[in-house]
C-alpha cells in the first residue's frame, strides 16, 4: 500500500497529476489515504467556501463531488487509539529534538506505520523525512530518503532509473551498498 498525503492529494485534485498516471508510475492500484488527510482536504474546500475566496455555490459543490469521487478510488485508513498514541509520541519526540512538525503529519505517519506500511507520496519532504520509518516519494520524481529501503520497495524499483535529489540525499543505502550522489545523475538500480 502506498499512501497519499494531503499535499500529493491536492496536487492530483488540482489536475497536476492524474491518479491513473500515479498508478502507472508506481505500478500498483493499491493506494491508501488516512482520515486526517481526508479532514485536511475537506477543511481546505470549506475554507475556500466560507473564509478565503467565498467561491460560488456551484463551484463549491463541484469541488466536494470531485473530492468524494477521488476518495472512493482509495483505501481509507482511520485513526485509532494505537495510531493516536504513536502520533503523539512522534510529535513529542520531534518537538523535544527541536524538529517539530505539524500534528496532522504525525497522525498520518502513525496511521501508516501502525497498519504495517511505510510508503507515502508527498510534496512535503521536510516534515516526513524526519520520521525514519517512512519511505518517501514525490510525484515529480522518485525520491528516496536516507532511511534504509525496505525489500519490497527494492523489488519494485529494480532496473528502473532513479533520480536522487542531491540537495536532500547525500547517499542512499541499497542493502549494504552505498550509492554516492556527487554529480546528481540518474542511476540504474541493480
Amino acid at each position: 500500500m502506498i499512501f497519499l498525503d494531503t499535499s500529493s492529494a491536492i496536487h492530483i485534485l488540482n489536475g497536476n497529476e492524474s491518479l491513473k498516471y500515479v498508478i502507472d508510475k508506481f505500478g500498483t492500484d493499491k493506494f491508501g489515504i488516512t482520515s486526517p488527510t481526508i479532514f485536511e482536504l475537506y477543511h481546505g474546500i470549506y475554507k475556500l467556501r466560507f473564509l478565503k475566496r467565498k467561491i460560488p455555490e456551484q463551484k463549491f459543490e463541484n469541488l466536494l463531488e470531485d473530492l468524494e469521487d477521488f476518495i472512493k478510488q482509495l483505501h481509507v485508513f482511520s485513526l485509532n487509539e494505537r495510531a493516536a498514541n504513536l502520533g503523539a509520541k512522534i510529535h513529542m519526540e520531534l518537538k523535544g529534538k527541536g524538529q517539530e512538525i505539524d500534528v496532522f503529519d504525525c497522525l498520518i505517519a502513525a496511521i501508516i506505520i501502525t497498519n504495517d506500511f511505510k510508503q507515502i507520496i508527498t510534496r512535503n519532504q521536510k516534515h516526513f523525512e524526519k520520521i525514519k520509518e517512512l519511505v518517501l516519494y514525490t510525484l515529480k520524481k522518485l525520491y528516496l530518503t536516507k532511511n534504509p529501503i525496505p525489500k519490497e520497495v527494492t523489488k519494485q524499483l529494480k532496473n528502473h532509473l532513479v533520480k536522487i535529489d542531491c540537495e536532500l540525499v547525500k547517499y542512499v543505502r541499497w542493502g549494504r551498498k552505498k550509492i554516492y550522489n556527487n554529480q546528481c545523475k540518474r542511476y540504474t538500480v541493480n
